[in-house]
């Protein structure tokens, strides 16, 4: 037979598996328009951002909300829209972050490329649109 904890412990792996893929993908999706593509190290850190306010929140559902350990992923829902934005002849990204042996990933100018591109170019709005309907529910 089954015990308890084994069944406990089955279904939190079952869902963290599935979160698992909305918390990986949409970083993974948005780093070429955020001109990321060839910077695997500050990928981790996006990705590594998304595990620990998915965390920030999962603590918040269950001391303030449904007293569920609810684990939330990142949201599908604006990354069209993002990459809609970000397609934009204004946010192409530069002929020099395309190649990767141009790309020096420590520089001012690299790091402030694709920082501006968050900020301004829509993903910044669409995370606090997102933020403020997910505190309406």
């Amino acid at each position: 037979m089954c015990s308890c904890s084994n069944l406990i412990f089955s279904s939190i792996y079952e869902h963290f598996l599935t979160a698992l893929g909305g918390l990986v993908a949409v970083p993974l999706i948005l780093a070429k328009v955020v001109c990321l593509q060839h910077d695997v190290l500050t990928q981790g850190y996006l990705i590594s951002t998304i595990f620990f306010i998915s965390g920030i929140c999962m603590l918040l559902q269950v001391f303030l909300g449904v007293r569920l350990p609810v684990l939330r992923g990142g949201a599908f829902t604006f990354v069209v829209t993002s990459l809609a934005m970000l397609s934009l002849p204004t946010w192409n990204c530069p002929e020099w972050t395309l190649n990767a042996s141009q790309v020096n990933t420590n520089s001012p100018k690299f790091t402030e490329k694709w920082q501006k591109r968050i900020r301004e170019g829509g993903l910044g709005v669409n995370k606090a649109f997102q933020a403020l309907k997910n505190c309406s529910m």
